[in-house]
């Protein structure tokens, strides 16, 4: 679907610079929308989440990589006291 999706934006953007008829690059516009719909519903329905699962009480949506204790951090705190010691 990756793959298709690529070289329909390719063909698209190759068709609109060449001068194609407007039927064309209409239609294909409008075909785009259902792509796109259904490439994030394959995705949502076949993808994988191999990230850490969060607890009820935790509510952050990334993880910092501490690279000198080799660890994953998700506290302000220790962002701020990072950006505090970098300066």
């Amino acid at each position: 679907m990756l793959l298709f999706a690529t070289g329909f934006l390719v063909a698209f953007v190759v068709l609109t610079q060449t001068g194609a008829s407007a039927g064309l690059i209409i239609s294909m516009f409008f075909f785009s929308q259902i792509m796109v719909i259904f490439f994030a519903y394959v995705v949502v329905r076949h993808g994988v989440f191999d990230g850490k699962e969060f607890r009820e009480d935790e509510e952050f949506g990334y993880e910092d990589y501490d690279c000198r204790n080799g660890k994953f951090t998700r506290t302000s705190g220790f962002v701020l006291n990072q950006l505090k010691d970098s300066q």
